[in-house]
């Protein structure tokens, strides 16, 4: 705040993207915060599927399991999985009401 500078940070969004509504200061509809979880479920699970698609091609193909960018491609694409996977769990483990197997605001949320 530049009026305030000891009372902490303030962050203003003006784009419509995930971090601009999870950073919002203001209250968010609910029936966006759902739907926006429903689509980030799809699209992380479409995601999560083509990596393994990926893998999966590099794999068979065995000449190209020689070459040193297929390994950092491969690297790249199971580190993704991972945090891709962690995302989604996060999101069905995280209830809003604090009712779900990870509690809001303790170490285990991301």
């Amino acid at each position: 705040d530049k009026d305030n500078p000891g009372a902490g940070v303030l962050c203003k969004c003006r784009h419509n993207t995930s971090f601009a509504i999870v950073m919002s200061t203001k209250k968010i509809n609910p029936v966006y915060g759902a739907s926006q979880t429903i689509l980030t479920n799809v699209l992380m699970s479409i995601s999560i599927v083509l990596l393994i698609v990926s893998i999966s091609i590099f794999i068979y193909l065995k000449k190209l399991l020689k070459r040193r960018s297929t390994k950092i491609n491969i690297g790249y694409a199971c580190s993704l999985i991972l945090a891709s996977l962690a995302f989604v769990l996060q999101n069905l483990l995280v209830k809003p009401d604090g009712t779900g197997a990870i509690k809001l605001e303790s170490t285990a949320c991301l």
